[in-house]
């Protein structure tokens, strides 16, 4: 069974397998969060939205499968940057491109937040009821992540109030390291 739910800055899909599943390769045009991996312009591969009054936009989310094999239960959440949505009008400086990454830093945040819950969440139903309360916390998230990435946007003022930039990447880079112990996508549990 697939579900999904799409916005301008997130891109959040839930997928429910009825036996243990682990993701191999990511998707096609989709490039997995990795703390040693940066973001460069040839990654925005879509076509730019010329009447905005941004000069890029990154389009990333979280993605997650739900697995099980009996009691035995395998979550795997990654956050991702879709290079076919994601696109650069002419601007394509270091400054703005740190602003573009700082988008997809977020998105990792929220998915540490995520994999906290779940690891943290004593749950107590199974089939569809687990996939419910998973997607109720999805949803969460997906909100939280949202206005996170609106409130960046507009202290930072799209990377132009050099100061507040400053202070959103010490502000992430700190939360991150915080969460540190959830960068793990995988996660095992038993009911």
């Amino acid at each position: 069974m697939r579900y999904s739910m799409l916005n301008q800055i997130a891109l959040l899909c839930i997928f429910f397998f009825s036996s243990l599943t682990i993701i191999g390769q990511s998707k096609s045009g989709m490039i997995p969060w990795e703390e040693e991996t940066k973001l460069k312009w040839s990654d925005f591969k879509g076509k730019a939205n010329k009447m905005s009054n941004y000069e890029a936009l990154t389009y990333a989310g979280i993605e997650f499968q739900v697995g099980y094999q009996g009691n035995d239960y395998q979550i795997s959440i990654v956050s991702t940057f879709d290079k076919k949505s994601s696109w650069t009008k002419e601007k394509k400086d270091a400054e703005l491109l740190q602003h573009e990454q700082l988008h997809f830093d977020i998105t990792e945040l929220y998915a540490r937040k995520f994999r906290r819950i779940i690891l943290e969440k004593n749950f107590k139903t199974t089939g569809k009821d687990l996939i419910k309360e998973i997607q109720k916390i999805n949803k969460e998230i997906g909100g939280e992540l949202k206005a996170m990435q609106n409130q960046y946007d507009k202290q930072s003022n799209h990377s132009n109030n050099k100061k507040m930039q400053k202070y959103w990447e010490e502000k992430i880079y700190t939360e991150l390291k915080e969460l540190k112990k959830f960068k793990e996508t995988e996660i095992k549990f038993k009911l």
